[in-house]
């Protein structure tokens, strides 16, 4: 109960700052302007080199172009590609837009990932999508869970009778998640899931080695699916050539999921225990570690949701932090991707990729590649993106300081551009309007 009194004031507060929902899918560049980018430090995946680069029709390009229409002086900056944030759940509807779109810009994070969105909210801004100048988003829809599982207690017990109140709708299964308690479920609905157009799969996986024990009792959304039926989940989903991503509490979960054979794993144990006593059942085990590097699973942490756990005196602290830390190592030793995301309704990608940092994990270079290279690819995998390259989109970043020396730097960008078009911020707007 604790946790959906806390989710329903992160979605109130999210309600009263406004959310706002910028789309885009895989598509090309929309400008044909050439630019020519002088005075750089071009990020190259383990450090800056100085050089001149061009877009060319949205494009980067190591070659000058026949025509320039605009030469920009970097004034010695560094350049990243643009930051992504993958699990936000306020990229939704389409009121106060604008707000939310300068936050993330103003982050430099172009590119946003919701797992678990209303397409009845969503198809409202389907006019909006894949622009040059405007966030880039991906959507599951309603996601996949079973009787009494999780988020269909978040729906309709929080969000329908608050924030989403406007919207009368009392009601959210088949809009906000699917009940799929067997195969026969799966079979009855998958022609429905597929024909709202989800970009990826989002499914549940809550405390699963107790699924049995759990299935038929109210545990205020404490559950999730069979593991048995994820695996099937992610055989329709391959069929489909759609993407899984797999909600998790404990480390049976982590297995489960890697065994069903997933592409992303949201949340990592050690965020949320009864106590600091049973955190041993948060630990990852290294041989499911080493077969989720094999198959190429992204993980999205959002360890800093601790911050919001009321649980937290210091012992608690320190010991979830100490669970963290040795999750994220063992990840890190055998190459799984790991990827920056707030789980929010209001917060970016910003506040988690600060509070690993402060873990101590990671150095600076592996913490931005996390955020700048493996965060957008799990967003847009078929997109070239987050690479800094020949035939890539030309999206990037700069900044005055260097991040590899001082990873504040990463707060103060002076020049964003997307897809071949400078993007101005609205406090930038004002001042020339004066």
């Amino acid at each position: 109960m604790k946790k959906i009194i806390n989710l329903f004031s992160l979605v109130v507060l999210a309600f009263i700052l406004g959310n706002i929902v910028i789309v885009a899918q895989d598509k090309a560049p929309q400008v044909q302007r050439n630019y020519k980018f002088i005075n750089g430090n071009w990020f190259n995946g383990k450090g800056f080199e100085k050089k001149t680069f061009y877009s060319v029709d949205g494009y980067f390009s190591d070659k000058k172009p026949k025509q320039i229409d605009e030469t920009v002086d970097l004034k010695n900056s560094y350049i990243l590609p643009p930051f992504g944030d993958a699990h936000n759940h306020t990229i939704e509807m389409p009121y106060n837009l604008k707000s939310f779109s300068n936050k993330l810009f103003s982050h430099g994070i172009f590119y946003v990932k919701n797992p678990n969105s209303v397409p009845r909210f969503t198809n409202q801004i389907r006019d909006e999508i894949s622009k040059s100048n405007t966030i880039d988003a991906t959507f599951s829809n309603g996601g996949l869970t079973a009787n009494g599982g999780h988020p269909s207690v978040l729906y309709d017990q929080v969000l329908a009778t608050g924030p989403f109140k406007f919207a009368k709708i009392t009601n959210y299964e088949n809009l906000g998640y699917h009940l799929i308690n067997n195969e026969k479920d799966l079979k009855t609905k998958w022609q429905k899931i597929l024909s709202d157009k989800p970009d990826f799969i989002k499914t549940y996986l809550l405390f699963s080695e107790e699924y049995d024990e759990r299935k038929n009792k109210d545990v205020n959304g404490f559950k999730g699916l069979n593991p048995k039926v994820l695996a099937m989940i992610v055989k329709e989903a391959r069929k489909a050539g759609l993407r899984v991503s797999t909600h998790i509490n404990t480390a049976y979960d982590f297995t489960m999921a890697v065994r069903a054979g997933v592409d992303e794993i949201n949340h990592l144990p050690g965020r949320f225990s009864s106590s600091e006593k049973d955190f041993e059942n948060y630990e990852l085990k290294e041989k499911d570690i080493k077969l989720a590097a094999k198959k190429g699973i992204y993980v999205v942490p959002t360890y800093s949701l601790l911050l919001g756990n009321k649980n937290r005196d210091k012992a608690y602290t320190e010991k979830a932090q100490e669970v963290q830390r040795r999750n994220l190592r063992l990840l890190h030793k055998h190459g799984v991707k790991i990827t920056f995301g707030p789980d929010s309704y209001n917060e970016t990608s910003q506040r988690e990729a600060f509070y690993i940092k402060d873990l101590g994990v990671f150095s600076n270079l592996e913490l931005i590649k996390m955020w700048a290279e493996y965060t957008p690819q799990t967003i847009f995998p078929k997109r070239k993106i987050a690479k800094l390259k020949q035939s890539y989109e030309a999206s990037f970043i700069a900044m005055k300081g260097n991040p590899l020396k001082d990873f504040d730097a990463v707060k103060n960008i002076s020049y964003r551009f997307k897809q071949g078009v400078p993007i101005k911020m609205e406090k930038e707007k004002s001042r020339k309007q004066q």
